[in-house]
């Protein structure tokens, strides 16, 4: 099963895991995994579903969405208790369970990624 982790790295590059619920606020946390996975809407998607080509629309970002991006992100690490954040680190591992035992057998990192947050 999927397992989603974000992470505050602060200036001397130690990291404190977020719940995703905290980071999220009032957004429902079930949205973090479809967040996360686009880069919270900094890259563009790499796949195409049926809803993006019938709904959907390729654009680029402007700069100053990238920027807003990136205040919102400083914003929820701060309000998750880490304001000192320099970047939000994401990771995103698979888990294998025994189904017998329900004891975890094994994870992979399938990815993981940096947003640096400005210049802080």
């Amino acid at each position: 099963y999927p397992r989603y982790e974000i992470f505050a790295v602060m200036a001397d590059s130690s990291a404190e895991p977020i719940p995703p619920g905290r980071f999220m606020g009032n957004i429902p946390a079930q949205y973090f995994t479809h967040l996360a996975d686009s880069r919270f809407g900094l890259i563009e998607p790499t796949y195409r579903t049926r809803w993006t080509n019938w709904f959907g629309k390729d654009r680029k970002w402007t700069a100053e969405e990238r920027e807003r991006t990136l205040d919102w992100l400083a914003s929820r690490a701060e309000k998750a208790g880490h304001p000192d954040a320099v970047v939000i680190r994401v990771r995103r591992s698979i888990k294998t369970t025994d189904t017998r035992t329900g004891m975890e057998t094994g994870s992979e990192v399938r990815y993981s990624y940096d947003i640096a947050l400005h210049d802080r």
